[in-house]
């Protein structure tokens, strides 16, 4: 009886220590499983890694700190996470184009022994340039300015990145027109900066002037628009006309010759036509327009009466214009009609006195397209009627 009660005794008192032993290893379990794994993803505290940027090839170069690690990572997500960077000899060497904003960003470095984190901020984009495709007195340029390091630009976005001219003229660009982009220059130190897109328009085409052969003169023209290229170097450039009426210029007034001058050759010559309206528009391109030299008509005709006949074995394109004795000669509104070389032929309405004036007609080339003028012209003077 007495060996029974003692071990009940005995029960009753190891009873609460099984449990708590029990409840001690339960615990110790749970803290075990609970344990965060991203603890492994972030630094302990220690000696940190080395960083230098440099702007300029846009790289980060990672080095050893006093701990000596031989590899290095980088966190781009506030050290949630953390990448290996790859080796160059025996540093970490990371692009960071990829990384860089308009705005400042924060990246993380460290090593594999070297644990302290590094904490890196990269520049924000700077934005001090400003550019500006600009017109002052025809000329296209572009106006830029910085408030801190040098102005670069390049052509299209794949261009070179070059140093701009003090004073950037754009003709060349204007002659089909182009997108340059400007931005500060980078440094080692600082940030390539913000970049201004500034198009070129294409400069306006060359005004529609062409020559009549038969009216000796130059069509196409705009008043206060049209400038035509003088010789002379005091002259240069000058205005056709200013008077809004008038859309010609005669090629007597191009030769600086008399506009009566009908039997006097105009010289052969290339004209040079532009548009230009002050502030507007960029001066347009030039069309040279070529004249060649006016022929002279063969003078191997006679009048009988009031009938003409010529004579060419070349049976050439011949034309005339009966004028009265009063009327001054005037090639932009004489009305011609043509004559056949080798045929007599009456003068319809002719009254004696009259004026007869015959010409070879203008002709084009049918490749080139220069309109050769019509001839000089013979006269010859109706001194009696044909009778049919």
């Amino acid at each position: 009886m007495k060996n029974r009660m003692e071990y009940k005794e005995a029960r009753s008192f190891f009873k609460p220590l099984k449990y708590m032993i029990t409840f001690v290893l339960l615990a110790v379990v749970l803290l075990t499983i609970s344990k965060p794994i991203t603890a492994f993803a972030t630094s302990v505290s220690g000696p940190a890694v080395n960083v230098s940027v440099n702007y300029i090839d846009e790289t980060a170069t990672v080095s050893s700190g006093p701990a000596g690690s031989t590899k290095f990572y980088i966190s781009i997500d506030k050290q949630k996470t953390w990448e290996d960077i790859p080796l160059e000899g025996g540093n970490g060497v990371v692009d960071i184009s990829g990384l860089l904003s308009s705005k400042a960003v924060e990246i993380y470095f460290k090593g594999n022994k070297d644990t302290g984190v590094k904490t890196y901020t990269l520049l924000a984009e700077p934005n001090t340039v400003t550019a500006a495709y600009v017109v002052k007195y025809g000329s296209g340029y572009i106006d830029y300015k910085t408030t801190s390091t040098p102005v670069e630009y390049r052509k299209g976005p794949n261009g070179q990145w070059k140093i701009p001219p003090v004073s950037f003229p754009t003709a060349i660009y204007e002659i089909k027109g182009a997108t340059l982009q400007f931005r500060s220059v980078a440094t080692k130190d600082i940030r390539a900066g913000k970049v201004i897109t500034v198009k070129i328009p294409k400069r306006p085409a060359p005004p529609s002037v062409k020559v009549d052969g038969s009216k000796l003169l130059i069509s196409g023209i705009k008043a206060n628009e049209t400038q035509y290229y003088d010789p002379n170097p005091a002259i240069g450039w000058k205005y056709v006309t200013t008077d809004k009426n008038v859309k010609t210029i005669s090629l007597y007034d191009l030769a600086k010759i008399s506009s009566t001058a009908y039997n006097t050759p105009l010289t052969a010559g290339a004209y040079e036509f532009r548009n230009y309206v002050p502030d507007k528009k960029v001066i347009s391109g030039a069309k040279l327009v070529e004249v060649p030299l006016q022929p002279t008509c063969p003078t191997s005709m006679k009048i009988e009466g009031s009938t003409v006949t010529i004579t060419d074995d070349a049976k050439r394109a011949y034309e005339y214009c009966k004028l009265s004795s009063t009327t001054p000669y005037n090639a932009a509104t004489m009305k011609w009609s043509s004559i056949q070389a080798n045929k007599p032929t009456i003068i319809s309405k002719a009254s004696v006195s009259d004026i007869i004036y015959v010409r070879l007609k203008s002709t084009v080339d049918k490749q080139t397209k220069v309109v050769t003028p019509a001839s000089t012209c013979v006269v010859l003077t109706v001194n009696s009627i044909t009778t049919k």
